[in-house]
């Protein structure tokens, strides 16, 4: 098994990562750790190197910074194991949870395994807190349709370990210089399998950071966020007309849930454009291209996914370009005049901006 490990100025979090990695009750010559130095200007790369120096099982790529995405495609590159892992230099998994994990993986003969996630701000939350199910668990073995269509997936690569020799056969790689880069890979990966299971195993620690939410970036990167989100909708818009020329009886549940994550961009790059007060004259020709592709109008599908009151509302308001337009074109003076409306709007749209999971950098 090879486990990816992206390094990027981690040097408070990278220790506690490969710990959770070197205690895996697997012999160091049945695994191997790669850790790609992604051009690091803080003690990163002296760190990873001090553990390589201890572990023979982990190895240490330097490379000068491209992002995420390059960091990863290398990490496949190096990969030499049957099995390929991809992890955030930030979190860290439960102490001896792999062994399960390669054996459900080999005995079902698996192209890809799902494993559930704990968000926590704990730095040694080492034990699965049902590491019982290891001894009873059944996995149910489907295809990677039949699984879109029964599951609300994550788009998240570090939620599946994956056969090496399918990924290969596949030609994904992460796209690079994009935020949410995980997003396609990943539906690709699952829609064209042909063998994924999941496991109620607690494996993963996704650690929650403070100054970690894209808000709290500067302007430029929100504008490059903002055309990286009509990225994916498009990409995503491509990928489900594709898939409905498929005859799968799961096929309609499974491209429903796709056609939510593609809007789900589309609801969240608007959101964006009111918090940076983005033009008309910039959104509309936006809005045409995703119209041309089902991304536009944002469809039930995502309220349905997303029962929430306030998104239904911004839905609604979404929907109706000269009421989305006139929200765009009258901020500014509703900040000038009425102060704590504009403020009670501001805190609706921060709120909505944090979705789930990190935006890694580009």
């Amino acid at each position: 098994m090879s486990i990816v490990v992206p390094t990027y100025n981690v040097e408070q979090y990278l220790a506690i990562c490969l710990d959770s990695l070197v205690n895996q009750s697997i012999s160091a010559g049945d695994y191997e750790i790669i850790v790609v130095n992604d051009g690091s200007t803080d003690g990163s790369g002296d760190i990873a190197m001090s553990y390589q120096d201890r572990y023979t099982q982990i190895k240490v790529y330097h490379q000068e910074n491209q992002g995420l995405s390059a960091a990863r495609n290398k990490g496949i590159e190096l990969a030499t194991g049957t099995y390929i892992y991809f992890i955030d230099s930030d979190d860290y998994i439960a102490h001896h949870t792999l062994p399960y994990a390669l054996k459900v993986l080999q005995s079902n003969n698996l192209e890809v395994f799902g494993l559930k996630v704990k968000y926590t701000d704990a730095v040694n939350d080492w034990q699965s807190g049902n590491f019982e199910v290891t001894k009873t668990e059944s996995v149910r073995v489907m295809d990677g349709i039949t699984y879109l269509a029964e599951h609300n997936y994550l788009n998240t690569v570090w939620w599946y370990i994956i056969k090496r020799k399918y990924l290969m056969e596949s030609g994904l790689v992460f796209p690079v210089g994009r935020f949410m880069e995980d997003a396609v890979f990943t539906a690709k990966l699952l829609a064209n399998t042909n063998r994924i299971a999941e496991s109620s195993l607690d494996f993963y620690r996704y650690r929650v950071r403070p100054n970690s939410i894209t808000t709290q970036r500067d302007k430029q990167h929100n504008l490059k966020l903002i055309n990286d989100y009509e990225i994916n909708a498009t990409e995503f818009g491509h990928m489900i007309r594709s898939l409905s020329q498929l005859s799968h009886p799961n096929l309609p549940l499974a491209l429903e849930r796709l056609s939510a994550m593609q809007h789900s961009f589309v609801f969240f790059m608007l959101v964006k454009c009111i918090k940076f007060k983005l033009t008309q004259k910039k959104v509309e020709p936006i809005l045409d291209r995703l119209s041309a592709i089902d991304g536009y109008p944002i469809n039930e599908v995502f309220i349905r996914q997303n029962p929430n009151a306030a998104y239904r509302l911004m839905r609604l308001m979404m929907n109706h370009k000269s009421l989305y337009f006139a929200a765009l074109n009258t901020l500014g003076w509703i900040h000038k005049i009425f102060p704590n409306i504009y403020n009670g709007m501001d805190k609706l749209v921060n709120a909505l901006s944090k979705i789930r999971g990190r935006t890694a950098r580009p």
